[in-house]
């Protein structure tokens, strides 16, 4: 018998009749309800899946087979991170902006070396592991570059 969400109550109603092929009485299957882990799972499975597939489609559309696919692949997983940091760069152009449609300007901020401020928090974990955490708080200004 194949496996499906209907199970038998009854052991020995199992037991006693043998043959597979045999119906079981509805009174002696119940439905069991579908685990919310698996909901949730198919519920993001488009958001999840699909910038990876539509990046590994349209690299093979594209450029065929020019790359390896191992490449090809690993342009999928970081497709995502990709997209993420591109937003970021452009809601912060939007609110540059902004503020300069009303004739303000935005709050400084401390330049990184490395994309998303990588930089700054091995540091921070640098100086957690080794030193004084609240090391960055004594450093002059000049260390941390600020722009406008």
């Amino acid at each position: 018998m194949t496996a499906s969400i209907f199970f038998p109550i009854d052991v020995k109603y199992r037991r006693i009749h043998r043959d597979i092929n045999q119906k079981i009485p509805l009174e002696l299957l119940t439905i069991m309800e579908i685990p919310p882990g698996f909901i949730f799972l198919t519920q993001i499975a488009p958001r999840v899946l699909l910038l990876p597939g539509v990046a590994f489609w349209a690299s093979g559309l594209v450029l065929g087979h020019a790359i390896p696919q191992w490449l090809q692949i690993s342009a999928c997983f970081l497709a995502p991170h990709a997209v993420v940091y591109l937003k970021g760069v452009v809601v912060q152009y939007h609110h540059q902006q902004q503020a300069k449609s009303r004739g303000s300007v935005l709050p400084p901020m401390a330049r990184n070396r490395w994309p998303a401020g990588i930089d700054r928090l091995v540091e921070f974990l640098d100086n957690f592991r080794h030193g004084y955490m609240g090391l960055w708080l004594f450093l002059p200004a000049s260390r941390w570059m600020f722009i406008r």
